[in-house]
C-alpha cells in the first residue's frame, strides 16, 4: 500500500520538477552520467531508472510525456486506479 503512495508521489514530484524550466532541479532529473567505472556487482539503481520502471516508459519517451500534463497524469493515475481498497 505505501509503495503506490510513493510511486504516485515520485511520479508527480518529478514531473513538477522537470516542468519549471526555470531552476536547475528540471534539468538534473534526466542526467545520467557517462563517466566514472561501474563497480563489480549489481549496478545501483538511479532516481531516473526508478521512474522508468514505475511509468512503465522508455527514458526517451519520460521527456515529452512529463511536458504533456494529461498524458503523464494518466501515468500517475494508473497507480492509483490499481491500488486494493481497504
Amino acid at each position: 500500500m505505501e509503495q503506490e503512495i510513493v510511486r504516485e508521489r515520485r511520479k508527480k514530484f518529478a514531473a513538477h520538477c522537470f516542468r519549471s524550466k526555470e531552476e536547475i532541479v528540471g534539468d538534473l532529473l534526466l542526467w545520467r552520467p557517462n563517466h566514472g567505472h561501474s563497480k563489480v556487482g549489481k549496478p545501483r539503481m538511479t532516481y531516473i531508472h526508478q521512474l522508468t520502471k514505475d511509468v512503465g516508459i522508455p527514458i526517451e519517451e519520460i521527456k515529452t510525456a512529463m511536458e504533456d500534463r494529461d498524458v503523464w497524469r494518466e501515468r500517475v493515475y494508473i497507480v492509483r486506479a490499481t491500488r486494493p481498497i481497504r
